[in-house]
């Protein structure tokens, strides 16, 4: 029912009041809100007694975006005050999803992993009486109900970090109080947006029924620790990181708009090579709303079969393609904020989004490309080494990334005091 209403929903979200349905949505019915500042309150007082290990579950479901919750988990299992533990959830709990089970099993074979899928239905987490549940996303319908937000907050502490860093409007959205509402410790990933949390909550913030926390954001602590694996060719590669919706709502793309003038460029500079990497939605969501056919995605796609230069990249590590790239190209998109950590050039193809001051800063040192021809005359300035925002672009990465080498360790202990206190 869910995803038939998801689908009318995006056909129809040019519609003013559509999208001011969806915000209604987004921030929950008033009696719902008022029943989750209670259920967060009755989990705050429990008095529990105290194990001589705090009991960590991390519930994960989209691999692709494990990078930025990975350096915690790994902090907090070498932490003698943690027992951690990995719930594996398929990625489509509706369906035959992928099994992610096997893979977390491969990545950690030494680790407590659940695999949530059993043949008796879904596993009974509070078996585990966690203390704490770690959540990767803010959407809480893509998991099974019992492991909902609303639903584990009655028995376990509510953990979350943003998987995106926020720098647009579109924050409204990754930000939505139905989810938050449920969440007791928010790991924001600046001072803008643990503020932002404060404001809303902030009854139960001077309660201590919810903590906003601005440690860092430890995904840049994985990312920077993989720029060794950086592979070098002959090629100047481009990067391309379209979005999955033409809705500004959702941030826009400029897919359809460049799809075929970026093959062709391609095509036509035997020195470059291209990095096809859009978002995981983009085809499934084409073919859903009835903007691509599966010929159309398989015609487009054949051309990274024939050609060594065209790569279409779906892997869910991500962070040595962008080490290894020379220039990312793209809509709004999360991985923005990793890719400006590399130091190199972003063109960035504006949709009609809002963005905000912190995001201006950083286009202030990258380039904007309000049309194809545009993007042409970067690129081809930048092959041949005329970077001239280089210099001040380096500067301003290396006041942003600051002292990231220990924020996996601030969260440990935050954790730690949340739970003594």
């Amino acid at each position: 029912m869910y995803q038939l209403l998801l689908k009318i929903y995006h056909k129809c979200s040019g519609l003013a009041f559509v999208r001011a349905l969806g915000q209604m949505y987004r921030n929950g019915f008033p009696i719902g809100n008022l029943m989750a500042y209670f259920r967060i309150k009755k989990m705050c007082s429990k008095k529990s007694p105290k194990q001589s290990k705090i009991t960590m579950v991390f519930l994960v479901q989209d691999l692709t975006i494990w990078n930025k919750l990975k350096s915690v988990y790994a902090q907090l299992s070498r932490d003698e005050r943690f027992s951690t533990w990995l719930l594996a959830i398929p990625d489509d709990v509706t369906q035959s999803g992928e099994d992610n089970y096997g893979d977390i099993r491969k990545m950690y074979p030494d680790a407590q992993v659940i695999d949530a899928k059993t043949e008796n239905g879904w596993y009974d987490l509070t078996q585990l009486k966690p203390d704490y549940v770690f959540y990767q996303r803010p959407y809480d319908t893509y998991l099974p109900v019992q492991y909902r937000s609303a639903n584990v907050v009655k028995y376990a502490r509510t953990c979350y970090l943003n998987y995106g860093y926020n720098f647009t409007d579109m924050a409204n959205l990754s930000m939505a109080k139905i989810f938050f509402r449920n969440i007791h410790l928010f790991f924001a990933e600046n001072e803008i947006y643990q503020k932002k949390n404060i404001d809303r909550f902030k009854h139960s913030h001077k309660k201590g029924y919810r903590k906003s926390l601005n440690l860092g954001y430890p995904a840049f602590q994985d990312f920077m620790s993989q720029q060794e694996n950086a592979k070098e060719d002959n090629h100047y590669k481009v990067m391309w990181t379209p979005r999955w919706s033409e809705d500004v709502e959702v941030g826009g793309s400029n897919y359809f708009r460049f799809k075929d003038n970026m093959i062709d460029y391609i095509k036509n500079n035997e020195d470059t090579s291209l990095i096809f990497r859009p978002h995981p939605m983009l085809f499934p969501h084409s073919l859903e709303v009835g903007r691509m056919t599966e010929d159309e995605v398989k015609e487009y796609l054949k051309f990274f079969s024939e050609d060594s230069r065209f790569l279409y990249d779906t892997g869910k590590e991500y962070a040595d393609k962008f080490w290894s790239s020379d220039v990312l190209v793209t809509d709004f998109s999360s991985v923005i904020m990793e890719y400006y950590l590399t130091g190199k050039p972003i063109v960035y193809c504006p949709t009609g989004m809002k963005i905000n001051p912190f995001f201006k800063d950083i286009l202030s040192v990258n380039y904007v490309a309000n049309n194809w021809d545009e993007v042409c005359q970067i690129l081809d300035r930048l092959k041949n080494g005329q970077d001239e925002l280089k210099e001040a672009r380096q500067k301003k990465v290396e006041q942003f990334v600051g002292d990231y080498k220990n924020i996996s360790k601030r969260f440990a202990d935050a954790i730690y005091e949340d739970y003594n206190n």
